[in-house]
């Protein structure tokens, strides 16, 4: 019985580690698409057109590893009023529709390593199939979009410590800056 246990606590493992590994990817790579979109977004508003190279620079300051500026903060340094800095970054519009694309990517990779039988009994059930998307949705919320969420209306002094910011920092430094 005790190695009965055992296996099913080692395929448990590998299972947490399969799904934290297939959230990390599918966060990254939704805000790789997200953030590029929201640039591209610029330019076709005029009225922010401006800010399309320094969204990016922008949001390292938000997210800052060690001393995050506020959005008031950002929105001095750019000598504009803090309702545009609001209206250019819309973290929580950003943080939304970053959750719903990772959501998105991270169930087609489920149903891409899931067995043949399995995504035809999900797929053919509009129950199962809803039942895996809220599951997945619930995961996700929990490692990532839940504090997220909490940090845009923390302090400015508060660390942004959450997946989604951890993530959020490394593609942001990954970026070169626009000359």
């Amino acid at each position: 019985q005790t190695e009965n246990i055992s296996y099913e606590q080692i395929e448990e493992n590998e299972l947490r580690e399969l799904l934290n590994k297939l959230a990390v990817e599918s966060l990254s790579s939704a805000i790789s698409f997200r953030v590029s979109q929201y640039i591209e977004s610029f330019s076709a508003k005029k009225a922010f057109s401006a800010y399309k190279l320094e969204f990016i620079e922008g949001l390292r300051l938000y997210y800052h590893e060690t001393n995050p500026l506020s959005l008031k903060e950002v929105a001095e340094q750019w000598q504009i009023d803090w309702a545009k800095a609001r209206r250019i970054f819309k973290l929580r519009e950003l943080i939304q529709d970053i959750q719903y694309t990772s959501e998105e990517i991270f169930m087609s990779k489920i149903i891409k390593r899931t067995s043949i039988f399995f995504t035809s009994e999900i797929s053919s059930n509009s129950d199962n199939f809803k039942d895996v998307a809220m599951e997945i949705r619930n995961f996700l919320d929990d490692i990532a979009f839940k504090e997220a969420f909490a940090e845009i209306v923390a302090p400015r002094s508060r660390y942004k410590d959450s997946l989604y910011a951890q993530i959020l920092r490394k593609y942001l430094n990954s970026c070169v800056p626009f000359s």
